[in-house]
């Protein structure tokens, strides 16, 4: 078995090599690590050229060296690696290699810690713009039995991603994000001090990035990102999403991977039109519904004219399993749960 160091430049090295599905051509990117080092290179001379495989070789030399001059408390898994994630290694196109760090303080085993949290995870994702329900819905969603969530994996955007790890963080679950940068540059700023909450109440908080350490967010990078959240998890959940949505990508990617998808719908949504169409038709086409307790509390949208903090009088409202029963919404509604 090479090295830790050989094995993370052999990752780095594969990554590096351009038109990627040549990598696939056997099905599976995970049955490189079964050929033996010969029949490897074999295959590789077979599928690019020597210039395209020098090139690569350089690039990984220079990936490994920018690697050795970062923190010691950050964990680099690769492809090789007998404890890689499993259910990661089984989609069509795995990170050769990731890495791995806690974003609160630095604390012992990080990688038996990290490979515990993913044991029984589930991923949440969904708009940047989310309902002002939603919190509420995530509340309670991880708190069910029925989410079977002890560690929430999501992309640490804005929105549905921040409220669900904060709803993860108030359970007491542990946290995966998943970023579209280095794993020393997340991001956005506004979410930084998500790993200090979870720090504070001695949750693990988990960094991941397929990128290296030190590289700046890029905007391709994010589709790239949301195959790992659908790769860590059996099950995925979506909580808001409108046509187009960066969520309905992760969705596709776990459906492709025949992963459970889970859709989150409300009646409530009407209020805001078109914020949940693409979940509607995800819905529609048969995915399966997130059932939450049968009881909402109703308060008043204060106007603009009216003081936000004036009391508001609650009353129940079904979900939206019950729509059909005739049940409407004021247009300066929404809904919490109690």
């Amino acid at each position: 078995m090479p090295r830790p160091e050989r094995r993370l430049q052999q990752a780095l090295f594969l990554a590096a090599l351009p038109y990627r599905r040549n990598l696939f051509a056997s099905g599976n990117a995970a049955a490189l690590r079964s050929l033996a080092p010969r029949n490897r290179r074999a295959f590789l001379e077979q599928n690019f050229s020597m210039i395209e495989l020098q090139s690569a070789s350089a690039l990984a030399q220079r990936s490994v060296r920018r690697c050795a001059a970062l923190p010691l408390d950050i964990a680099s898994f690769t492809l090789f690696d007998l404890d890689y994630p499993a259910l990661l290694a089984e989609i069509y196109d795995p990170p050769l290699a990731f890495f791995v760090r806690d974003g609160g303080r630095p604390r012992p085993e990080l990688r038996r810690r990290f490979l515990s949290a993913l044991d029984h995870a589930v991923a949440a994702v969904g708009t940047r713009n989310p309902a002002p329900f939603l919190d509420a819905a995530l509340a309670a969603w991880i708190k069910a039995p029925t989410a079977g969530c002890v560690a929430l994996v999501s992309g640490f955007a804005r929105g549905v991603d921040r409220l669900a790890h904060l709803a993860a963080i108030a359970a007491g679950r542990a946290n995966v994000a998943v970023l579209g940068a280095g794993i020393l540059n997340p991001g956005p700023q506004s979410n930084l001090d998500l790993p200090k909450t979870a720090d504070a109440a001695e949750l693990d908080f988990f960094f991941v990035s397929e990128f290296l350490p030190d590289d700046r967010a890029f905007a391709g990078n994010f589709p790239r990102r949301n195959r790992i959240i659908a790769g860590l998890v059996e099950q995925l959940n979506v909580f808001q999403a409108p046509h187009g949505s960066g969520a309905l990508i992760s969705a596709r990617f776990a459906l492709e991977e025949g992963r459970t998808v889970q859709v989150f719908d409300h009646q409530a949504f009407d209020l805001f039109p078109g914020s949940n169409d693409g979940g509607r038709a995800w819905l529609a086409d048969g995915a399966a519904p997130i059932l939450l307790p049968a009881r909402l509390e109703l308060h008043t949208i204060p106007s603009s004219a009216e003081d936000p903090l004036a009391p508001r009088s609650p009353q129940q409202l079904q979900f939206w399993r019950e729509r059909r029963h005739g049940i409407s919404l004021g247009a300066r509604h929404f809904l919490r749960w109690q």
